[in-house]
């Protein structure tokens, strides 16, 4: 008689359970946030990306501007262009 008891009880808990309808939201939410999260955080490194490439090419595009304009580089010529970076690190070769 008590397991009946116990066994009806725990089935109308479960039903109950199973109707309520107040968590759905939160239980989306969190199975859906991880991969908004990814989405989000893999367009800002891919935009991050593109933006650094975008640098490069430019710089680059200038360089070989620069150098394709002067028959010789020397110092004063190049030090506008690499006026930011100390002395010890401006090493351009150029070879014909």
């Amino acid at each position: 008689m008590a397991i009946a008891r116990s066994t009806s009880g725990l089935r109308a808990t479960l039903r109950r359970f199973a109707r309520d309808r107040d968590g759905v939201s939160a239980v989306e939410f969190a199975i859906v946030l991880p991969f908004m999260l990814t989405l989000y955080l893999g367009g800002v490194e891919l935009g991050e990306g593109f933006s650094i490439k975008f640098k490069t090419t430019l710089a680059a595009r200038t360089v070989t501007d620069l150098a394709s304009q002067y028959v010789s580089i020397d110092g004063p010529t190049c030090r506008p262009f690499s006026a930011p970076h100390p002395p010890c690190c401006r090493r351009i070769r150029l070879r014909a």
